[in-house]
């Protein structure tokens, strides 16, 4: 009995999850602390001036990150994609099975690869149409 496919997948699946939920866990404990640091400053009749309130609130505003973040995200997915798609060249002239798989999941691979650059130009297009452009790519950078 052969189970490695089967025990790969799960604990790929587990894996992810346990990912997700430490990053929803640690912002959720994170929006707390600030709800009880409020709550402290209030309770104590501290005077909560715009400053000290804007501090305390800066981390729950989420960060934007790179603003190219689609582009690049997109860019390494797409050639991930292609790779998948060269290697089904490869291994699929001793397995023909192997090249419809590999070649397919190259595809999607690359596929969602182009849907983050459409994304990004898409994004671009409309921030620039609000007046709110990202600035122009930096080649050196």
């Amino acid at each position: 009995m052969h189970i490695g496919g089967e025990l790969v997948g799960v604990v790929f699946w587990v894996a992810i999850f346990g990912i997700v939920a430490v990053k929803v866990w640690g912002s959720r404990s994170a929006e707390r602390e600030r709800q009880q640091t409020l709550r402290a400053a209030i309770e104590r009749g501290q005077q909560l001036d715009p400053a000290m309130l804007e501090k305390i609130l800066a981390g729950q505003t989420q960060s934007r990150g790179s603003p190219y973040g689609l582009l690049i995200g997109g860019v390494v997915v797409l050639f991930a994609g292609a790779g998948l798609a060269l290697l089904g060249t490869f291994v699929g002239t001793d397995d023909p099975e192997a090249f419809k798989g590999l070649m397919g999941s190259g595809a999607l691979i690359g596929m969602v690869g182009l849907g983050l650059c459409v994304a990004y130009a898409l994004k671009r297009r409309l921030e620039r149409q609000a007046g709110t452009a990202l600035p122009p790519i930096d080649p050196a950078a």
